[in-house]
């Protein structure tokens, strides 16, 4: 026969597998290296088909195999089965020997590990993904939802019918399920949120102490009375923070078994989202303690703002009310939120100074002499140094410094002009004027908003900032606003 024509060493020496097929697909001849990486001896492979060794899941090698016979020569990917039952990934050369004899040579690479490589890539880049995504909606999950969608993640990424989360509780060596895969809960007995003691989590318990991932493809043992679901094959890995287990991330039941690729693949998933928790619980601790700071800060502020008012019993709520025209006036401007807070602090604060000026004289009922208009004026800076040291998140200090400042220059207390004038401030000016005239004083009745608008139009581009009249008339003239009692 054809075969009979190949050198024997030549066959021998050929690195990757080779077949000489006859016409009707039989074997004819292999070599030692396809023996070698299908596990059959090369008398067990004589005389074989093409089918009995093929995917039988479907007829497309054969049909390949004659295609590529039609022309002379074809190259595909398929799958072999081995002589243990398992299958192997490989790249299949088809070249025609002659035409008068119509016998084929099929050179077979092994790539199932360049197979299983890719299939790594791609998972890991899934992987990222899940993660990236995970952490972008963290602050929306809570932390049982997050789990949900990890072990979720967990049965996709392996494949796996089963899949389990346990924190871990090192004060009292117990472990706390968090949650179990929807379908393996339905065969489970043990509730989420139930604790285990350690030492009775079989397990899980050499993964916890050992701080390293544990896995079996060969379990023996039904521990379906200790609340779990029936496992034959597990893989769980630790999470790990400051050299201590804290949480266990797992999988069971691939019909397949585990292999170190999965248990990289879910360690990298646990490692990611250990990350994700830490920074949400991070986040909460943060927002948990800035909450309790925001509550002492307006707690300080309205102290601030009732000493003020108890000082110059005249002007009581004129603070609440300049900060209020000044937060609808910053938003009109286009101000963001975080700037409009700010504002508002200043605006309540803005008369701070005033406890540094004798009663009398915010009292009086008459023009002030320049020696008291003087003594009035220190306000500012007597204001500026009490919230000097005082973090508002905002400058909250130099809003108080600079607003009496006016847009020509003609303002106390350094005579700044222009834009030199934080913006802030310049809000902070108009709102503080408008409220003024819109309220009564000892010296004077209140003049009505109407006069007020006009007033700071008169003086727009001169005293104050012109797009900011702008905006408050349009405020008060178009949308309505009016300041509350």
């Amino acid at each position: 026969r054809q075969q009979a024509t190949l050198d024997r060493k030549t066959l021998d020496a050929i690195a990757d597998g080779l077949w000489v097929l006859d016409t009707e697909g039989r074997l004819l001849d292999v070599n030692p290296a396809y023996c070698r990486m299908s596990g059959y001896t090369r008398e067990a492979l004589l005389g074989k088909k093409t089918s009995d060794i093929e995917d039988s899941s479907s007829g497309e090698e054969t049909l390949r195999l004659h295609l590529s016979r039609a022309a002379g020569a074809g190259r595909y990917e398929t799958k072999h089965r081995r002589a243990d039952g398992s299958f192997m990934d490989v790249e299949v050369s088809v070249g025609v020997l002659g035409a008068e004899h119509g016998d084929a040579v099929v050179l077979i690479r092994d790539v199932s590990q360049r197979r299983k490589e890719l299939v790594a890539q791609r998972n890991a880049q899934r992987q990222a993904d899940f993660l990236v995504d995970l952490f972008k909606q963290s602050e929306t999950f809570d932390e049982s939802a997050i789990v949900r969608r990890v072990i979720d993640q967990a049965s996709e990424v392996t494949g796996s019918p089963l899949a389990y989360f346990y924190f871990v509780d090192a004060s009292n060596n117990t472990l706390q399920l968090a949650a179990w895969r929807e379908r393996s809960q339905s065969h489970a007995t043990m509730a989420s949120g139930e604790p285990r003691a350690l030492s009775k989590a079989s397990l899980f318990t050499e993964c916890v102490r050992g701080k390293r991932p544990t896995s079996s493809n060969d379990l023996a043992w039904k521990p379906q009375a200790d609340g779990l679901p029936d496992i034959q094959r597990y893989l769980a890995v630790p999470m790990i923070a400051d050299d201590e287990t804290v949480a266990v991330l797992g999988v069971a039941n691939r019909d397949a078994g585990y292999d170190e690729a999965d248990q990289k693949a879910l360690a990298a998933l646990a490692d990611g989202v250990w990350r994700v928790l830490q920074a949400k619980r991070a986040h909460a601790l943060t927002l948990s303690s800035l909450q309790r700071t925001d509550v002492a800060l307006h707690g300080m502020i309205d102290s601030f703002v009732r000493m003020i008012e108890r000082h110059d019993p005249y002007t009581a709520g004129s603070s609440r009310r300049v900060a209020a025209l000044a937060v609808a006036l910053a938003r009109e401007a286009g101000l963001d939120g975080e700037r409009q807070h700010g504002l508002r602090i200043g605006a309540l604060l803005h008369d701070i100074g005033n406890i540094a000026v004798p009663a009398a004289i915010l009292g009086k009922p008459a023009p002030l002499t320049d020696a008291e208009q003087a003594l009035m004026r220190t306000h500012v800076e007597e204001g500026c140094q009490l919230l000097a040291e005082i973090d508002f998140g905002a400058p909250v200090a130099d809003m108080i410094y600079q607003h009496h400042e006016r847009y020509d220059g003609s303002g106390y207390p350094r005579g700044l002009k222009g834009e030199e004038i934080m913006l802030e401030a310049r809000i902070l000016a108009i709102a503080d004027t408008v409220e003024a005239m819109c309220s009564p004083r000892p010296y004077r009745p209140a003049r009505g908003m109407d006069a007020a608008i006009d007033e700071i139009n008169r003086s727009a581009g001169r005293l104050y900032d012109l797009k900011l009249v702008a905006a408050c008339t349009r405020l008060v003239r178009q949308h309505g606003f009016v300041l509350p009692d």
